[in-house]
């Protein structure tokens, strides 16, 4: 499950609740081909790795998030764990995608 993150206030709030728990959050735009190509990489992801936790944040709908996490290019994947930025994969890179995600779910 993906969880569509409509606010600054929400991703704040899962951000914090996510304990050690792994959070992947994608910065997207609709209009976007590079955020149109990783999106099923994304989603399956999200289906197979159930011990992790995974959002979206459409970012034309989301200017205020955008600005706060200083989002240059899409997609943005940004990684979480105990409240904390462990680290940031910009473009298309599923490759990347997955090894950072293996990597941050298990330490």
């Amino acid at each position: 499950m993906i969880h569509t993150i409509r606010t600054l206030r929400e991703i704040k709030c899962l951000i914090r609740r996510g304990g050690n728990k792994l959070l992947v959050v994608e910065f997207f735009a609709n209009w976007s081909p590079p955020c149109k190509q990783i999106s099923p990489v994304f989603v399956a992801m999200s289906e197979r790795m159930t011990d992790v936790v995974f959002a979206k944040v459409d970012v034309d709908e989301n200017q205020e998030t955008h600005d706060v996490y200083s989002i240059e290019c899409f997609p943005t994947f940004i990684f979480f764990k105990n409240g904390k930025e462990l680290e940031r994969l910009e473009g298309v890179d599923a490759s990347g995608l997955r090894r950072l995600t293996i990597q941050y779910k298990d330490n």
